[in-house]
């Protein structure tokens, strides 16, 4: 049985059932697996890209550049279905619980399950990220908007980001940001504006997925930044033609 309980408290404990006698502990590699699938989705994510863009459309751009954060608000919006895959394989007859904890959706089950199932349990969510990639390869190139949507939402979900969202004002210090507690990015609202190109937007995007499998601006980190397309004219926008802008906090 699903029950959704609402809003709760960061700090909300979840009652646990008493464990069987043959359960074991298993060694928490989550943070190691997170990091080699985050860097995983970003490169089939991108490639998948270049495929369909220079392999199968002679280099004809597929995308719809102003569509791409509609596609990540689509994939924010996923969450929920989210928490729910990942409860499907939790036994018929306990009662599996959807929340929102600290703003973000969480899932909880107190049943005991074997090893297997908790696998599968970790790795069903996964399809949010394989089905839209899948869909955007088969789709014919001529629907921008659609592959837009699709190429936004599954590259979000196989990097493991949560969200992107705007900001809720103006920050001098930052055109984005990646918070790792709960993989969602922040892009400045500053940037929110007709005047700012959308591939600008894209590229901040990029720079804060990348964070997610580098946390320092290191050697790696600049060789994986210089491949993002229009790279040097991105670069040129935010270090010259936004410098010519007063920010201020609001």
């Amino acid at each position: 049985m699903y029950k959704f309980i609402g809003i709760i408290k960061a700090d909300y404990r979840y009652e646990y059932e008493p464990l069987p006698d043959n359960a074991r502990l298993m060694v928490d590699r989550s943070k190691t697996i997170a990091i080699i699938a985050g860097f995983l989705g970003i490169t089939v994510g991108y490639s998948l890209l270049l495929v369909k863009q220079y392999v199968l459309n002679n280099g004809e751009a597929v995308l719809n550049k102003p569509f791409i954060l509609l596609g990540a608000v689509i994939g924010a919006l996923l969450l929920l279905l989210h928490e729910f895959l990942h409860l499907i394989p939790y036994p018929e007859n306990s009662t599996k619980i959807i929340s929102i904890k600290g703003g973000t959706p969480s899932a909880f089950c107190s049943a005991a399950v074997s090893k297997g199932a908790f696998i599968v349990s970790s790795l069903l969510p996964v399809l949010l990220g394989i089905i839209p990639m899948i869909l955007f390869m088969l789709l014919p190139s001529t629907y921008q908007v659609i592959n837009t949507l699709l190429w936004t939402t599954g590259t979000i979900w196989l990097a493991g980001i949560s969200s992107v969202s705007w900001t809720d004002k103006f920050y001098k210090k930052y055109f984005g940001i990646h918070y790792r507690k709960n993989h969602t990015i922040m892009i400045n609202s500053v940037l929110n504006s007709k005047d700012v190109p959308r591939e600008a937007v894209k590229f901040v995007i990029y720079h804060e997925l990348l964070h997610r499998d580098h946390k320092y601006h290191d050697k790696s980190f600049r060789e994986l930044e210089h491949k993002f397309p229009d790279y040097e004219k991105c670069e040129h926008f935010f270090y010259g033609e936004m410098l010519k802008y007063e920010i201020s906090e609001m």
